[in-house]
């Protein structure tokens, strides 16, 4: 049964309409409160409100129909130009798009990308939100948790040494020696993190899926096919 009852240091929050579950360490400095306060100023730009939303869209619809249509409009005072016609109201259609698009940017900025963790709050992931039940222990929640985003954060940072690698420099990444010992020092910490990882899941009664006990090389050949 997955996790349905929000408790002291185990929350769910919507991130950009989603609801996500959050845990903060149950050891974290200052306890509870101060973790999950900074988690949630740091969401707020996820956190847009129906009004923002109407508001939007109603700055993008007026934009376009003001730029597109005016193109349009002013277009049919030009002589001779019955036989582009066409081809000036798709630009029209375009450039009222474009021109909207940009509008709304100074409105209602782009937004961020939800903060992926903080030292002491992780997000928990999806597989072990279904795994999990509201009688889970949190430091049990929170050894499984962190002992998971230390094995991704290591794949994570392999995925953009190689791309960065490959980019830079392409060629035989396998026949660089500076590559060959960065990625001998990632992969051995990878399987201690990974052998932990198994453990603790062991431990707790969780399987974890192939894809995360996948081996780092399986990365060097799916960046290397990208070249």
């Amino acid at each position: 049964m997955p996790l349905t009852v929000e408790r002291d240091g185990i929350v769910r929050v919507e991130v950009f309409k989603k609801p996500l579950w959050y845990i903060v360490d149950p050891e974290a400095e200052g306890g509870f409160d101060p973790a999950l306060k900074s988690l949630l100023q740091s969401l707020k730009p996820t956190q847009r409100s129906e009004w923002q939303f109407i508001a939007r869209v109603t700055v993008f619809l007026v934009v376009w129909l003001l730029v597109g249509g005016g193109i349009a409009y002013f277009s049919n005072t030009v002589q001779g130009i019955e036989a582009w016609r066409g081809s000036v109201y798709g630009g029209a259609i375009i450039a009222g798009l474009l021109a909207a698009w940009l509008a709304i940017i100074p409105v209602f900025p782009l937004r961020p990308e939800a903060p992926r963790h903080f030292d002491s709050v992780r997000l928990i992931p999806h597989d072990i939100v279904k795994w999990a039940d509201d009688s889970i222990a949190e430091d049990r929640l929170w050894s499984l948790v962190e002992a998971r985003h230390r094995l991704d954060d290591v794949r994570h940072l392999a995925i953009v040494v190689l791309e960065d690698w490959s980019f830079e420099y392409g060629g035989d990444l396998q026949l660089d020696a500076a590559h060959t010992l960065v990625m001998k020092t990632l992969t051995r910490e990878f399987n201690e993190r990974r052998t932990h990882y198994v453990r603790v899941a062991k431990e707790f009664g969780f399987v974890p899926s192939g894809v995360e006990l996948s081996d780092l090389s399986e990365l060097e050949t799916w960046t290397s096919s990208e070249r």
